[in-house]
């Protein structure tokens, strides 16, 4: 959707969860004339959120984090919870998960102050640098054009070089809403976690 074609917008919803955190969309409610209309689009289409989950806007120097050099320097650490397999059940409400890591006594003292506050379930940690989902895998296109591209191009233009809205797209936009609003999305997400537990 061209950005035009938005009128005057009233709200923006990044990563919007009405379909679950498995089908995140990004959610622009907007006003044209006297019609309040709503823009929904889901990862597998929109373009903006097809750029920010593949990675591929990440920054050079995220694949030298420091954190995986020095560890944690904060009291405090808080992020998306990925590893949803391991979300305690009673907190698996498919909306979203964070992941809070006390890394110093005073960042304990802070924590402990809000405790009562929150709904929380300690875990135990594997490895601190897996809860940063850090781009790891190699890049789809040059990244130092992109960047070029960045600031050379509009929005559309970029979007339409790297983000392109190919038949495919459309056509997976268009089975995976149908599978949603048909009821058989959730059937297939307990399904796809009783064999990656059969896996295991």
């Amino acid at each position: 959707m061209k950005s035009e074609d938005l009128g005057n917008i009233n709200k923006v919803k990044f990563r919007d969860k009405s379909r679950g955190y498995d089908y995140p969309c990004m959610m622009i409610e907007y006003k044209k004339g006297k019609k309040t209309k709503v823009y929904k689009r889901g990862s597998e289409s929109d373009e903006w959120l097809r750029l920010f989950l593949s990675n591929e806007g990440d920054r050079p120097a995220c694949r030298a984090c420091i954190v995986d050099k020095y560890g944690h320097c904060s009291d405090i650490s808080i992020g998306d919870f990925n590893n949803r397999d391991r979300i305690p059940k009673k907190m698996n409400d498919n909306l979203g998960c964070s992941h809070v890591i006390v890394n110093t006594n005073k960042g304990y003292e802070i924590f402990h102050k809000i405790s009562d506050y929150i709904e929380f379930e300690k875990i135990k940690m594997i490895n601190k640098s897996t809860v940063r989902p850090a781009s790891v895998n190699g890049n789809r296109f040059n990244k130092k054009i992109f960047y070029e591209d960045v600031k050379a191009l509009n929005t559309k233009e970029l979007y339409s070089k790297y983000y392109p809205e190919t038949i495919k797209i459309r056509l997976i936009r268009i089975i995976r809403e149908a599978i949603y609003f048909s009821g058989m999305y959730s059937f297939i997400k307990i399904l796809k976690q009783k064999r990656n537990k059969f896996k295991d």
